[in-house]
């Protein structure tokens, strides 16, 4: 059920190689890039949708945030995948991974899509983007996330909700014509929003 919760299915297929060694090949649902978790011992909290498959050590289970503000507005990331245990794990990405190492104390602002995943001893809320203009007028959304070092952070150049933006002119439907200028100014990464304290 928590699987579920997570935006997960029920069951999880295993692959086991029969008579010698074998090969499994696995994709992300959109364009992107595919990263090599390495867990030893240590958890690390994934967005949902994020993980794609991991060795057997692995365990996967959802991870809820301890603040009702970060679960109500926390968009992609409200209920995010806690990965623990021992072995490799592997997490999908839309654009390209951007990957930073906050020290301890050092505080990163970013739109919530953005956020991939980042270790356990990283905190996390949302927090309001700015003041009334930014938030109505910037393009940004009204909430971002803030994570608090230490520890690694990953992120994504480009969310789902970018990449269908940038497409929607140029799908065939009649109804994209009236949204290109819309559609092309959320093709901004949303790696521009990124403060640092």
């Amino acid at each position: 059920m928590k699987r579920k919760l997570a935006g997960e299915t029920f069951f999880l297929t295993e692959f086991t190689p029969r008579f010698g060694e074998g090969f499994v090949a696995f994709a992300g649902n959109a364009p992107g890039r595919i990263k090599a978790i390495e867990l030893k011992g240590e958890d690390f909290i994934a967005q949902k949708d994020a993980f794609l498959c991991a060795q057997e050590g692995v365990d996967l289970d959802i991870a809820f945030t301890k603040k009702l503000r970060a679960g109500i507005f926390g968009g992609e990331g409200f209920i995010p995948e806690r990965l623990s245990g021992t072995g490799t794990a592997f997490i999908h990405a839309c654009g390209d991974f951007i990957e930073m190492e906050l020290a301890s104390g050092e505080v990163v602002k970013v739109d919530t899509g953005s956020v991939v995943g980042f270790d356990a001893s990283v905190g996390y809320d949302i927090a309001l983007a700015g003041n009334v203009k930014s938030m109505l007028f910037g393009g940004e959304g009204i909430f971002l996330t803030t994570l608090r070092g230490p520890g690694r952070v990953l992120l994504q150049s480009m969310t789902l909700a970018n990449l269908a933006a940038a497409l929607r002119p140029f799908m065939p439907s009649g109804a994209g014509s009236g949204s290109g200028s819309s559609g092309t100014s959320g093709t901004s990464f949303n790696i521009g929003t990124l403060f640092r304290d």
